[in-house]
């Protein structure tokens, strides 16, 4: 009896009777198999990780964007907790300098106009 590779799929195995069905044309094929299946599972518990790595960001600092996030945990946090703590300080000191200069930027106007 015969079957395709369940690697490559286009090679022959040959499957001799009373021994359990053979998968694979070769060893190689069948290591190649191995590590395929090897590497989707370290992607998928890396990937993971990452999510509830920025889960945990959500909950300390909600009011920040998901780039902010995805910065924090990928470019700060190999570099220590104490770092990521200080940038994510800057971005928000940052953030609030923004807001309160558009709030004067936009009152103004409107206080000149009171003050006539």
């Amino acid at each position: 009896m015969e079957t395709t590779c369940a690697y490559c799929g286009w090679r022959k195995v040959e499957i001799q009777e009373g021994h359990r069905k053979r998968q694979y044309c070769s060893d190689g094929c069948k290591q190649a198999a191995y590590r395929q299946r090897k590497s989707k599972e370290k992607f998928s518990q890396r990937r993971q990780t990452e999510q509830q790595a920025i889960a945990e960001l959500r909950k300390r600092w909600p009011d920040f964007s998901w780039t902010t996030w995805f910065f924090l945990q990928t470019v700060c946090r190999p570099l220590g907790e104490s770092f990521m703590e200080q940038a994510a300080k800057i971005i928000n000191d940052e953030r609030m300098q923004a807001m309160l200069k558009a709030t004067q930027i936009f009152q103004s106007p409107l206080q000149d106009e009171g003050q006539l």
